[in-house]
């Protein structure tokens, strides 16, 4: 349970309890002969940390009386982990110092003692483990007295409350979050009113809170830094599915924005239930640099998920790489491809990176059989269109 670093400062602090105590004859040898420990509650929930009262009960046996009395008896460290069959795998080790001193009486020279101490389990640990598999926790420390270096350990099982990804009661079983009109990605103009909306699936009866919470561009290049736009909390039961509706959100400031809805109970662990949105910049400024497409090549027959890649852009923080369907009243008679205002009807949006994508399944549902038409436009920090490449026909 302990390591090397740990076990030395354990017998460090066993000698120095040595030499408070004045010495020991070699003929008193004394040992912490059973350690056990309790928790109330003895159960932990899944939707919440929890706070655990803990009694450690000790026993004590000498062969002669102490040379001196009371005695010291105490460990110096605490374990969190996963119980595994008598023992404890440590998650987490905290390094919490808990002693006592206890008076032994005349022949058979023997005691016992309870020490206590709280201790709190945040949610966050409780779903590490159960994330690993586990169904029962365990809380373990090793106890020594002054005259002795053997340790006894004490260990305190703790069984996961069962259920979903929840409590026993209240659990959430899908969580799906999309912009308002169903994409996972949008670019929309200054000002443009945008907003998303979240399905959950739930069975059992029981609070849902959530934030959803938006990085603007002033850390999306980095480390997002979220903030909260607004908390809701709904009581639900019975089972069934809710829409969680964001509030608008903000499309002032040009470049690339997350929004993510952060759910607080009933914990479910790390989820990724984030959006990227880019705010484009309006104003009139030059007109974008060509970019050169590479593949696949024009007139090339789609029939799965090939990639499509495109010359890096120098100073490009996204990309936007845009399907048509031919036959939608923009191509010229001649065949040529459509012209540079032919408005996209499907869209995935790329950080700056990443010069290439498959053409994903919900792509292909919305443009639909037949040839089509693909290009890229590149946008900087400031969500200015710097470059775009023309319309390239693709068969399907």
């Amino acid at each position: 349970m302990f390591g090397k670093h740990d076990s030395t400062n354990r017998l460090g602090w066993i000698a120095a309890l040595v030499l408070a105590a004045g010495g020991m004859s070699n003929t008193a040898q004394a040992d912490v002969t059973a350690a056990s420990g309790s928790s109330v509650p003895g159960s932990v929930p899944l939707n919440r940390g929890v706070t655990l009262s803990l009694r450690w009960n000790l026993s004590l046996s000498y062969a002669a009386p102490p040379n001196s009395n009371p005695v010291t008896v105490g460990s110096t460290a605490l374990d969190v982990g996963i119980a595994t069959g008598n023992g404890c795998a440590p998650l987490q080790t905290q390094n919490r110092q808990l002693t006592t001193q206890v008076t032994v009486g005349n022949i058979p020279y023997s005691t016992s003692v309870t020490l206590s101490e709280t201790l709190s389990l945040p949610t966050a640990l409780v779903v590490a483990a159960r994330q690993q598999g586990a169904n029962v926790l365990c809380v373990a420390r090793q106890f020594v007295d002054t005259s002795s270096s053997v340790p006894a350990t004490a260990v305190v099982r703790l069984p996961l409350q069962s259920g979903g990804i929840g409590s026993t009661s209240f659990s959430l079983n899908y969580i799906r979050v999309r912009f308002d009109d169903g994409a996972l990605s949008r670019i929309v103009d200054r000002g443009e009113a945008l907003s998303a909306r979240a399905r959950v699936r739930y069975q059992g009866r029981g609070l849902l809170r959530a934030t959803w919470e938006v990085a603007d561009p002033t850390s999306t290049l980095g480390e997002p830094r979220y903030r909260p736009l607004q908390t809701l909390h709904r009581r639900l039961a019975g089972g069934g599915e809710t829409v969680l509706e964001s509030p608008p959100l903000p499309t002032f400031l040009p470049g690339l924005h997350l929004v993510r809805l952060r759910v607080t109970e009933p914990a479910i662990g790390d989820h990724n239930l984030v959006l990227r949105y880019y705010v484009q910049q309006q104003e009139a400024g030059p007109p974008p640099a060509p970019l050169a497409l590479l593949e696949p090549p024009e007139g090339t027959r789609i029939a799965g998920r090939e990639r499509f890649r495109w010359e890096p852009v120098p100073g490009a923080v996204a990309y936007r790489l845009e399907f048509r369907p031919a036959n939608r009243g923009f191509e010229p008679a001649d065949g040529s491809p459509p012209p540079d205002d032919a408005p996209p009807t499907a869209a995935l949006l790329l950080p700056g990176e990443r010069p290439e994508a498959e053409l994903s399944r919900l792509v292909g549902d919305r443009l639909g059989p037949g040839p089509g038409y693909w290009r890229v436009a590149a946008y900087d920090a400031n969500g200015a269109l710097v470059a775009r490449s023309g319309w390239r026909r693709f068969l399907r």
